[in-house]
């Protein structure tokens, strides 16, 4: 499965994220950065930041939000090298 989306995210938080000291924590520090774009406040501060309605629209659009935070099917591929936002795929072998 191949899918490009608009994910919307905490860029204050990025560093945060990826300076996790225990490799293991990463996963869940990526998932605490993505922002669900259907939460009033969370489009109210993108619309402040100057995101335009467009973006919002397809980020909720987006199956990205569901397939990485709501159903756990996408991971990052090799959050050791901690490069944040990155590229997430679903597993050969998930249950879709």
């Amino acid at each position: 499965m191949r899918y490009l989306g608009v994910l919307l995210y905490d860029a204050d938080r990025v560093h945060e994220a990826a300076s996790a000291v225990d490799e293991k924590d990463l996963y869940e520090k990526q998932l605490d950065i993505f922002l669900n774009p259907f939460d009033e406040e969370v489009i109210a501060q993108a619309e402040k930041d100057g995101i335009g309605y467009d973006w919002i629209e397809a980020a909720q659009n987006s199956p990205i939000y569901k397939l990485a935070i709501e159903y756990k099917l996408a991971f990052p591929l090799h959050p050791e090298f901690r490069t944040m936002p990155m590229v997430w795929y679903c597993h050969h072998l998930a249950q879709l």
